[in-house]
């Protein structure tokens, strides 16, 4: 297996750790789309701060998942002229130290091995959007 800053080499066992846009995945499994369902978002109470969610429904974004300002603009772009309060809201998104921007899916593959490759965690079975909780299922599921 190759990654992205090293020359090709034999493992034992990999185990495919890294997350909803798994590049472990990729390479083993293939396209990320042919796994995603798209799931309905819930509320967030726990929270100790003020959070804006801004929610719509698209057809397939063009975006890189770590390009936050264009994750940004596509938000803009959907809301834009809604309501004052709501362009209110939006003049954040560019003092905001928190952003998170994602397509809300669930994973569901027929297999999280092949070979001596493992998935865990959202890499494998991400359960939805912000449910908490994915570290706790990765370490069950290693």
């Amino acid at each position: 297996m190759c990654f992205e800053r090293g020359a090709p080499r034999r493992f034992d066992q990999v185990i495919g750790a890294d997350g909803l846009h798994s590049n472990v995945r990729r390479l083993v499994f293939g396209a990320e789309d042919q796994f995603t369902e798209p799931v309905s978002p819930y509320g967030a109470r726990h929270l100790g701060e003020a959070r804006a969610l801004f929610l719509f429904r698209a057809g397939e974004l063009k975006y890189h998942y770590r390009d936050v300002p264009r994750q940004k603009s596509v938000v803009r772009e959907a809301f834009v002229g809604m309501h004052p309060e709501v362009d209110r809201w939006q003049a954040e998104l560019d003092r905001t130290p928190v952003f998170y921007f994602d397509s809300v899916i669930q994973l569901r593959m027929d297999s999280w091995s092949r070979g001596r490759v493992t998935l865990v965690g959202d890499a494998g079975y991400r359960p939805g959007p912000a449910v908490g909780g994915s570290t706790s299922l990765a370490v069950i599921g290693a």
